[in-house]
């Protein structure tokens, strides 16, 4: 009963509702600078220009970052990185309530801000393809969603603030929300889930298999290895038997998306063809009989072919039982 009650729930679940909480305050609360634009540029006497100036120059810096975060994803995970800087996006609404000068607007509103808001977009989503492979459109779908939505009750909720209470407290406000959703909302991230023993969409055997192992399945080497025959099977004039153990385990590797059917339809047609064709002869461009050394030489080359060919194909068996013990 416990175990059924434990999967009901799929924690991709709830990796895809914090990430759509965090598009959701974050780029709704970024998206209110249209609405501070008047009371603010009034206020300090500021040209249309410079006060625009700090929304171009915050897209801008949004771009650049995003390459930084995506990298620190890699390296540090999504949870400390939304965590940690995905708190920026919060302090700075705190700071541009408390802004007196140009410099201190531009400051706070095109860099610290730029900085927490670029968290939100390569290591939420970075994050989601690696729970979700079936309903991966669907899931970044809604995740993203949190845009549109955030902008239909942030945008009004801010003009109300700024009416009745003025744009510092509407900034004071807005800086309490932002840095309390996103740093929560950043604890509930995980990288991968094999981390928790699950696997992407809440499929499987309740046997985890790492990311890093699947994309290693992905090589040619791994499977041509899985899907060679066993030893008994080179007497007969068919591809045949596959041992029993490399049958579950390919049936487990299609279950998760790692091998499909029509690879191993057409991987077992060109192992028969190759074991019905007859070998072709090696091809040494010029070279001529017409002295010794020639005939020495092609003798050479003809002998070291095939140590390189069966050295290779031993590192690759090696590579993918290592490969198979991870599994």
């Amino acid at each position: 009963m416990k175990e059924k009650q434990k999967s009901r729930l799929f924690y991709g679940y709830i990796v895809a509702a914090a990430g759509f909480w965090v598009w959701f305050i974050g780029f709704g609360i970024y998206g209110t600078f249209s609405v501070f634009f008047v009371p603010v540029s009034t206020d300090f006497g500021w040209t249309r220009a410079d006060t625009a100036l700090a929304s171009s120059l915050g897209g801008l810096m949004m771009g650049a970052l995003a390459l930084i975060m995506g990298w620190l994803t890699d390296r540090l995970g999504p949870r400390f990185v939304v965590t940690f800087f995905g708190s920026f996006f919060g302090i700075a609404f705190l700071l541009l309530s408390r802004t007196t000068e140009w410099w201190q607007f531009i400051l706070s509103h095109a860099l610290i801000s730029a900085i927490g808001i670029s968290t939100a977009s390569v290591p939420i989503m970075a994050t989601i393809s690696r729970w979700f492979i079936k309903k991966r459109g669907l899931i970044s779908g809604l995740v993203q969603s949190g845009v549109g939505v955030g902008g239909f009750i942030i945008c009004p909720l801010t003009g109300w603030l700024i009416t009745g209470y003025g744009w510092r407290t509407a900034y004071a406000v807005l800086g309490l929300i932002g840095l309390a959703g996103v740093v929560v909302s950043g604890l509930f991230l995980r990288r991968d889930p094999s981390d928790m023993d699950l696997q992407p969409d809440g499929t499987g055997d309740g046997i985890a298999i790492p990311t890093k192992t699947l994309v290693a399945c992905q090589t040619r080497n791994f499977r041509g290895c899985i899907l060679k025959p066993s030893k008994s099977s080179h007497t007969g004039e068919t591809f045949s038997a596959i041992p029993p153990a490399r049958i579950s385990l390919i049936t487990r590797l299609m279950d998760h998306h790692v091998i499909d059917l029509l690879f191993l339809k057409s991987t077992l047609n060109r192992a028969k063809a190759a074991r019905t064709s007859p070998p072709s002869k090696p091809k040494y461009m010029g070279l001529k009989n017409s002295s010794p050394n020639s005939e020495r030489l092609s003798q050479k080359t003809t002998i070291s072919r095939p140590r390189k060919t069966a050295k290779m194909t031993i590192t690759a068996r090696i590579r993918s039982n290592q490969w198979m013990e991870r599994i």
